[in-house]
């Protein structure tokens, strides 16, 4: 080879030198290609510029002065928010030693950063601004202080020109004037724990919680699943339609309701399934009203009926009967008439026709598995006489038994089969769930909760909340205000990270009550607005209360406030017509006595 005659013309030794120590031809020998993504983090820097950026003297911060900055509560502003950018870099620079002497080592020449720095950048390409400032690709670089390194990273990610973006764009809108080692993870860890990101940002990650099938029941009708469908056109007097649905046999029940009060479906479930399959043993149900009435619950405890409720938004839980309602509909819109009012008739042919289709889970029709045989649609006479065989009583009972007993090991094996496949085919486009436990914050979809706001779209998408109880291994309770169903799904909560920067500055913390003379007391930050709610033959006036630490406000009555300076400030600006809910804030304390619910957010 060309380079081997070469160095034959000299005499020369081959002295090996540590990678760190020879910093220049340990690059050169280095392939793009070979080097992983975000494993090394002069990666992250390694950008082209087509315009080069130049850095005016004296302004070493004016794009992050550009950017207004958020106002956050008082209780959560430290002393250095009265301090200018400018003033706490100069501070932090003439205090950093490390900056200082990794400084000195490019204005020296040097080859390499001393040691004890263990820093993992080139060099080679850092330089000296014209202010004497260490630079790294033509970027400054930030001394190492905790608190301005997060207020530059607050600056710019809470401002409205920048908009909350993520830790990629926060990265990248940050690295265009400014660099310091583990940039990237600073970030990254800001933005984790980002209240206003955890509220408003969609979701986009793959749904999570595995599939978990409901347990196979012993027999035929001994587990059921219940739904309606509601406001048809009145036919024969119904304008509601009960679905049944065993969940062994896959059969189904359909059948018109005037209404679907408890009563109603009280009485008509013993009238119509009692007599034709006696007591199952499991319903499964949605949270509808008529399910979790007191008289249904007290039918269900008498007659020895386990209830399984599913969670708040969560349909799954009952997705056999939800399936059925869609059939039952598809066969009604293919054979009912032009005024949509003969329905109801046709619901006992509905019931025939779906009973008699194969299901998927058992391989069997409802009708064949309960009956024994087949409801066919063609009547073909021919003679089967010659093969038919002769047994005895006896054998005939044997027969019929082992039939019914082969059938329903049938139905039980099929459908632990066909659970199976669903498991694997579902749970490959989800993630395991994470365990939560009680005390742990969380981010609850709000996607299923109306909103008191104009428009849901700009809205919040997710509100905080505390795990007071465990339900299942899926489900979990919430600390959620009256009216709303605390039990919920785990696809529908997200984990909050609690590991902010130390200086980072948050607007929903929820701290804790405070008690004073054995009693809960929390801070009130401002009030919003006031309405007059009728209670029983009078009235109450009810305040929105925006409380210290918590981003959603609460309506509270306006017995509630004591000693509020925020209270007279808003009854004060009232007075002088100023409107001012925004302006209204006092930083008070208020004792709420028997209302346990109202620093929820």
């Amino acid at each position: 080879m060309r380079w081997s005659l070469v160095l034959s013309r000299y005499n020369f030794s081959i002295t090996y030198i540590q990678g760190k120590d020879n910093v220049r031809a340990d690059a050169l020998s280095r392939r793009p290609q070979d080097m992983p993504d975000n494993a090394d983090e002069r990666v992250d820097y390694r950008t082209k510029q087509l315009l080069q950026i130049r850095q005016e003297p004296g302004r070493t911060a004016r794009i992050i002065k550009a950017a207004p900055v958020q106002v956050s509560p008082v209780e959560q502003v430290n002393s250095d928010a009265e301090v200018t950018l400018e003033e706490l870099w100069t501070k932090t620079e003439g205090d950093d030693d490390n900056l200082r002497q990794a400084r000195e080592a490019v204005r020296q020449g040097q080859r390499t950063f001393p040691t004890p720095l263990k820093l993992k950048v080139s060099i080679s390409e850092c330089s000296l601004s014209p202010e004497g400032r260490l630079m790294f690709r033509n970027r400054l670089w930030v001394p190492q202080d905790e608190r301005l390194r997060t207020r530059m990273i607050q600056d710019v990610h809470d401002s409205k020109l920048c908009g909350h973006p993520g830790r990629e764009n926060t990265t990248q809108i940050l690295s265009r004037q400014y660099f310091w080692p583990q940039m990237s993870n600073d970030v990254r860890r800001f933005v984790r724990n980002c209240d206003s990101c955890g509220r408003n940002k969609a979701w986009r990650d793959i749904r999570q919680g595995f599939l978990k099938p409901l347990p196979i029941p012993n027999r035929i009708w001994n587990e059921i699943s219940i739904d309606f469908i509601v406001e048809l056109p009145e036919s024969n007097g119904c304008t509601n339609m009960v679905v049944i649905t065993d969940r062994l046999g896959k059969g189904t029940i359909c059948d018109g309701l005037k209404d679907t009060s408890a009563e109603t479906v009280a009485r008509w479930f013993i009238r119509t399934f009692y007599r034709r399959h006696y007591l199952p043993k499991a319903i499964v149900s949605d949270r509808g009203t008529q399910f979790v009435g007191q008289l249904w619950a007290r039918l269900c405890q008498l007659l020895n009926i386990v209830r399984r409720l599913s969670t708040a938004f969560h349909p799954e839980t009952d997705g056999s009967t939800e399936r059925m309602n869609q059939i039952v509909e598809t066969y009604l819109r293919m054979f009912v008439n032009h005024t949509q009012k003969d329905w109801e008739e046709l619901l006992p042919l509905a019931e025939l026709a779906i009973n008699n289709r194969t299901a998927t889970a058992t391989k069997v029709s409802p009708f064949f598995l309960e009956h024994g045989y087949h409801a066919e649609p063609l009547d073909i006479q021919y003679d089967l006489a010659n093969q038919k065989e002769s047994f005895s009583p006896i054998q005939k009972a044997d027969a019929i038994v082992r039939k019914l007993k082969d059938v329903q090991e049938w139905a039980q094996s099929a459908m632990a089969t066909a659970q199976q496949t669903m498991e694997d085919i579902t749970n490959r486009r989800r993630r395991q769930a994470p365990s939560f436990k009680v005390g742990d914050k969380v981010w609850l979809s709000l996607r299923n909760i109306r909103t008191t706001k104009q428009c849901k779209k700009l809205d919040a998408k997710q509100a905080k909340y505390t795990v007071i109880g465990i339900v299942g291994t899926h489900s979990y309770r919430l600390n959620t205000p009256p009216g709303i169903h605390n039990v919920f799904h785990s696809q529908l909560l997200r984990s909050v990270s609690s590991d902010p920067l130390p200086s980072q500055r948050q607007d929903d913390t929820q701290p804790g009550p405070e008690i004073l003379k054995d009693n809960e007391e929390y801070t009130v930050e401002k009030i919003l607005e006031e309405k007059t709610v009728r209670r029983g033959r009078g009235q109450q006036r009810k305040l929105l209360v925006k409380w210290k630490g918590y981003a959603k406000p609460t309506w509270e009555p306006y017995d509630a406030l004591e000693n509020a300076s925020a209270l007279d400030i808003w009854e004060r600006c009232k007075e002088e017509r100023t409107g001012g809910g925004d302006n209204v804030t006092g930083y008070t304390r208020t004792k709420l006595g028997h209302m346990t619910c109202a620093h929820f957010a």
